[in-house]
């Protein structure tokens, strides 16, 4: 039988899995797997890569022990993953502007003005 911890411990291990898949599909559907910080269609893909790149820049931001898995950093690189987004112009050819542009897109619809109609 399986203690709280350990089913915790499974169960936090199957949303990673999870969370890692959905970045896989970002990649073949968008050719890299930079996700935008405020990308409006998986808002939850969006948050738990930077949770991923805070736990494994902790040590450089924080001065303390990565928390990130080596077998979960691997998964990732292995990807394609971009850790500092600063630098992923060497990696995907993108710019910051780009996501800029990308966040546009993918929000504009949402951040239209509502006509306004004279009754007058």
């Amino acid at each position: 039988r399986k203690s709280r911890k350990q089913k915790l411990g499974c169960a936090q291990q199957d949303n990673w899995e999870k969370m890692f898949q959905r970045l896989v599909e970002f990649k073949e559907e968008h050719g890299h797997a930079s996700v935008p910080y405020h990308y409006a269609e998986d808002h939850a893909l969006a948050l738990w890569v930077t949770t991923q790149r805070r736990d494994y820049n902790q040590k450089s931001w924080y001065g303390s022990k990565t928390s990130m898995r080596d077998n979960r950093r691997k998964s990732l690189e292995e990807i394609g993953f971009v850790w500092d987004m600063r630098s992923k112009t060497q990696v995907t050819g993108a710019t910051r502007s780009d996501d800029r542009k990308f966040d546009c897109e993918t929000t504009q619809q949402d951040h239209q003005e509502p006509a306004i109609h004279s009754t007058t």
